[in-house]
């Protein structure tokens, strides 16, 4: 895959470094930028609670990457249904 890159305020970095900058997954960078949403919409709103970062026990992670730590399912936050486990 390509590595795409954004200028915006003279700065220029990928989708994944900005999307790092701003605390958000690239994922939901990208979506933003495939809506049409003008870039500085789309590097100005914030992200969905999932994508946020929180510290436990000097850990940071994210609300997703802590439901693959504690649950075993990165959706476990990610507002997606989990595996039905029979």
């Amino acid at each position: 895959m390509k590595t795409r890159y954004i200028t915006h305020n003279g700065v220029t970095l990928s989708l994944k470094e900005w999307a790092a900058r701003l605390k958000i997954s690239v994922g939901s960078l990208h979506s933003r930028l495939s809506k049409g949403w003008p870039i500085d919409r789309a590097l100005s709103a914030p992200g969905r609670e999932y994508d946020r970062e929180y510290t436990f026990n000097g850990e940071t992670k994210t609300l997703t990457e802590w439901g693959a730590v504690f649950w075993g399912s990165p959706s476990a936050f990610s507002g997606a249904p989990a595996p039905y486990a029979a």
